[in-house]
């Protein structure tokens, strides 16, 4: 699509200088539903662009009115004709750091200032604003306890709300403080908002507002984001999205992961998925018969890899089952652990699929075969007589 431009230098000087900076931290995006994505560009500027969808075409719009460049901890969504932005990275000493954008007199006007807490520090690299049942709620990060807001737009104030808790186990195990730190994100489906803490933490996260009794908040730990490595975390560069009944994660930390979460359709145990609802699968497989959609119910997945005849001569099948549509490899490895062989490596949608293999170019003896989605991993030994 089309390139975002280089934009003007702030003040905007007779003639104007070009700011030759590309999108860096602080930059963010949102979308109004119709037509037009708006885009902060971060990096220490104050530039703010709409692009049409439709055209494929940006247009520099006002600066934004902040008293210091955007940099990490920028975030915006769009309401009813309105942009909220919580700046990012502002000098603690300035009392501005949440502003409002209207879409129809294109300008900026200041919103109800975010307290910064008992520890006066600025909000930073993974804080977020979320929207939620009408409401606004901004998570706060780099502070040294995991502040949480709402706000109201028509009193445009803010309300100190339940704190995301910091005591947590990390990857199973206790660890006393996990704060909200660069690469902290949230999302919402509109009841209830998600959050990861970022910060190479592999925590996860859910806030369902209006609690018993009534105006009060809940978090709830939810289970732990899959974690395939050592940098398989959420960190600098990881963004969180609600679409079409799931939560997308892009975990950042120089990985290329990207990560769909079901709320409350999914229980794995140790790496295996042992039930999938019907509106999992309905979604996932989209099956129809005569133009009608055709949901079905699978109480159990089958085991995630077998193979028979094992040992064998000439030939065996190998069977797998596919539990999460997504990324999968079966590899055939020797005695000594080196690579003999890729059987799959791609895409692949929920199901059962069977291949089979020839022992025409193995030698006799013992081999492993690996088998690996994004949430699981199983490996049998081969005899090959």
């Amino acid at each position: 699509m089309e390139t975002i431009p280089f934009g003007y230098k702030y003040p905007v000087t007779e003639p104007p200088k070009i700011n030759k900076k590309y999108p860096g931290k602080g930059a963010a995006l949102c979308y109004d539903g119709v037509n037009t994505i708006y885009a902060t560009k971060g990096n220490g500027t104050k530039e703010y662009w709409s692009y049409s969808v439709e055209e494929n075409t940006w247009t520099q719009e006002s600066f934004v009115s902040v008293p210091k460049g955007l940099k990490g901890g920028t975030s915006i969504r769009y309401k009813d004709g309105k942009i909220y932005l919580l700046a990012g990275a502002q000098k603690k000493t300035d009392v501005n750091n949440f502003f409002v954008f209207d879409t129809a007199t294109r300008t900026w006007t200041t919103g109800g200032a975010l307290e910064l807490g008992s520890n006066n520090k600025p909000f930073k690299d993974g804080s977020s604003i979320v929207i939620c049942d009408g409401t606004i709620y901004a998570l706060k990060g780099g502070d040294k306890t995991n502040l949480f807001y709402s706000y109201d737009i028509g009193t445009n104030t803010w309300t100190p709300k339940e704190e995301l808790p910091i005591e947590d186990s990390l990857y199973g195990k206790y660890k006393k403080k996990l704060l909200v730190k660069d690469g902290g994100a949230t999302a919402s489906d509109d009841d209830v908002i998600y959050a990861t803490k970022g910060g190479g933490t592999n925590v996860f996260w859910q806030y369902i507002p209006n609690a018993i009794p009534p105006d009060t908040g809940v978090w709830a730990r939810l289970e732990s984001i899959p974690r395939l490595h050592k940098k398989s975390v959420p960190k600098t560069g990881a963004a969180m999205a609600f679409a079409d009944g799931y939560i997308w994660l892009l975990k950042g930390n120089k990985t290329p992961e990207f990560w769909r979460y079901v709320p409350e359709a999914m229980s794995k145990v140790k790496g295996q998925m042992s039930k999938v609802t019907e509106n999992v699968i309905a979604s996932q497989a989209d099956p129809k018969v005569d133009g009608t959609k055709v949901t079905s119910t699978i109480s159990s997945i089958l085991p995630l890899l077998d193979v028979t005849p094992n040992p064998f001569t000439k030939q065996t099948t190998i069977r797998y089952t596919v539990p999460v549509s997504g990324k999968v490899a079966v590899k055939l490895y020797n005695a000594t652990g080196r690579l003999i062989e890729t059987l799959n490596n791609g895409y692949l949608n929920v199901g059962t699929y069977t291949m089979k293999l020839s022992s025409k170019n193995l030698a006799k003896g013992v081999y492993f075969l690996r088998y690996e989605t994004m949430i699981s991993r199983s490996e049998i030994k081969l005899i090959v007589q």
